[in-house]
């Protein structure tokens, strides 16, 4: 496994975060540069420079965990951190919710190494090769408290993690019965949509039909204007008949008016033809008057009566031909 270190993590009490005359945060790592520093060189995990320094503190160190957060979710590798011994437990738990995988605690450890190794040496007075197992028991025990601390945090955020998953499971499950509801709200939708186009089929189908029925219509409508115009000339020529026998007419009644007048005249031809007869007669009927009392005779008596007869007849004869001709 190939571990890379960006950044500076200096060396307790004269270290570059230790000194006051140096701004720590210009040793710290880059996230940007750590995103490239892993894709380029490949490393397996990522010591990073947060705040943290080797060795013993002289004063609490003030860790980055925003910087620390920023890192985890710009690389995909573990995170370590260096300078672990001598952090405060809540430190301790909080810089691995934010990220880091692994912490160093050397200087810990080395000191409960050397605080056993004089615990046993007072009491046993002997070699140094008699209190390595001291030594290991206190790096033992020293671990195994990290540990704890570590596994509580983990625990801790295992804890959190699950909450996490029950309340996503939760949306989970509420999403699956929105889901199931949005599906049935689909299905409804196709149901509707497969009704719209049967309508729109039909409909469609009703407006051929209906533009068949249109242009039959239209067929019939330039028919009825071709009856309506040939109707029309039949109007125009029945009036002109009209017009005719309104003429006729007019000659009729100028007819009538002639034979009224011509039967005014007949009737008066008539009255005269009698009237020319009663002369005649009364010139005849003189005549044998004239002859009987006179007993005269001869020549002058013939003369006027073929003159009287002659004119009686004469004028009788006019008035008829006339009569015939006007009537």
């Amino acid at each position: 496994m190939g571990q890379g270190e960006l950044g500076h993590v200096g060396d307790n009490p004269d270290s570059a975060e230790g000194s006051s005359h140096i701004n720590p945060a210009d040793f710290y790592t880059d996230p940007k540069m750590a995103k490239d520093f892993v894709d380029k060189t490949g490393v397996d995990a990522l010591a990073i420079a947060v705040g943290t320094a080797h060795g013993a503190y002289k004063l609490p160190p003030k860790l980055d965990f925003e910087r620390i957060h920023t890192i985890a979710n710009t690389v995909d590798v573990p995170l370590v951190l260096h300078g672990g011994s001598g952090l405060t437990d809540n430190d301790f738990k909080r810089a691995i919710q934010e990220g880091i995988s692994k912490i160093n605690i050397f200087t810990d450890i080395n000191v409960a190494a050397v605080e056993a190794e004089f615990r046993k040496f007072e009491t046993m007075n002997k070699g140094i090769i008699d209190l390595i197992p001291a030594a290991v028991e206190a790096v033992k025990q020293e671990t195994l408290k990290k540990m704890e601390e570590s596994q509580d945090t983990t625990k801790e955020a295992m804890a959190e993690q699950q909450k996490v998953v029950s309340e996503l499971s939760t949306t989970v499950e509420k999403g699956e019965v929105s889901y199931q509801k949005a599906e049935s709200r689909v299905q409804d939708w196709k149901k509707s949509l497969n009704n719209a186009e049967a309508q729109t089929i039909t409909a469609t189908r009703a407006l051929n039909e209906n533009s068949a029925y249109m242009q039959e219509a239209e067929k019939s409508a330039d028919g009825c204007a071709t009856s309506i115009d040939a109707f029309g000339k039949q109007v125009n020529v029945a009036a002109e008949a009209t017009d005719n026998l309104n003429t006729s007419v007019n000659k009729i009644f100028v007819t009538e008016k002639i034979g009224e007048i011509a039967d005014n005249i007949s009737g008066k031809m008539r009255d005269l033809a009698s009237s020319a007869y009663d002369a005649t007669k009364e010139l005849d009927e003189g005549y044998d008057t004239i002859v009987t009392k006179t007993g005269a005779t001869g020549k002058a008596l013939d003369m006027a009566l073929a003159y009287a007869l002659g004119i009686g007849g004469a004028r009788a004869g006019v008035l008829e031909t006339t009569f015939r001709t006007e009537k």
